[in-house]
């Protein structure tokens, strides 16, 4: 009984537990601030990514919308239609029709806009030639030239009534043809088209037939002679001209 109360009353090992005890709780909270600093530096990255994302989209649709002002974006195509003026029952020949649009807009030597303009004309001329055709769409990168920021990818959609829209986004430099969808924008534009028709006599095309007509002759007889006539067709040019006005940007337009 002696030897028992002095095991139970003995301090022998106390340290060592308490030791062990100060080491745990020591333990559990480098732990938690281990978890804390992990998620704070998580956090940070995610907002740097989504900061540069802001700046690079911002950038680019301010790009876009500046270059449409500073170049006078504007493309411009012709129709040529060709009448009779002979006066005759269109039974007896065959009507010329109208030919189709042709995109005339002039090219500069060294414009730095002269891919965006080949999308803006070939777009426009389709639209004209094909007012119920599929609305054309394109999609193309904007390549920062500050490493900082990130590269954009661009969607561009001409609508019917050639109004263009741009959709902005971000692409994640971590996953390739991903992109970045917390920060997007859209640049729209309102397109304008007008018209201007002009007229002339067409000396290369003409409408030839022959008629008969009644003339006297030296006896004084009445004589039926065939004749050629022939007239110019009229040629009538229409001009079409599509404008832009300057772009409304949108931000998170993109769903």
């Amino acid at each position: 009984m002696k030897q028992i109360k002095q095991k139970l009353n003995s301090q022998c090992g106390a340290s060592l537990m308490i030791t062990l005890i100060f080491f745990l709780v020591c333990v559990m909270i480098a732990s938690v601030t281990l978890t804390a600093a992990s998620a704070s530096v998580g956090r940070t990255v995610q907002q740097r990514k989504e900061q540069q994302a802001y700046l690079s989209v911002s950038s680019a649709a301010q790009l876009l919308q500046s270059s449409f002002q500073s170049a006078g974006m504007s493309v411009t195509a012709e129709r040529v239609a060709l009448t009779h003026q002979c006066n005759r029952n269109l039974s007896q020949h065959t009507e010329k029709p109208a030919s189709d649009w042709q995109d005339t807009t002039q090219v500069t030597e060294g414009d730095d806009m002269a891919w965006l303009r080949g999308y803006l004309r070939s777009d426009a001329l389709s639209l004209s030639k094909t007012p119920d055709a599929a609305t054309p769409t394109h999609t193309f990168t904007i390549k920062p030239d500050n490493a900082d920021m990130l590269a954009v990818q661009v969607k561009m959609t001409m609508e019917k009534d050639y109004k263009l829209i741009f959709d902005l986004a971000a692409v994640d430099p971590n996953q390739a043809g991903k992109t970045l969808t917390a920060y997007t924008m859209e640049v729209a534009f309102t397109g304008t088209a007008t018209e201007e028709s002009a007229s002339a006599n067409d000396t290369t095309a003409t409408c030839q037939y022959i008629t008969t007509e009644t003339v006297i002759d030296d006896t004084g007889s009445f004589t039926e002679v065939e004749k050629t006539v022939t007239t110019p067709l009229l040629r009538t040019t229409t001009t079409r001209t599509i404008s832009w006005q300057a772009g409304v940007i949108t931000k998170g337009a993109i769903s």
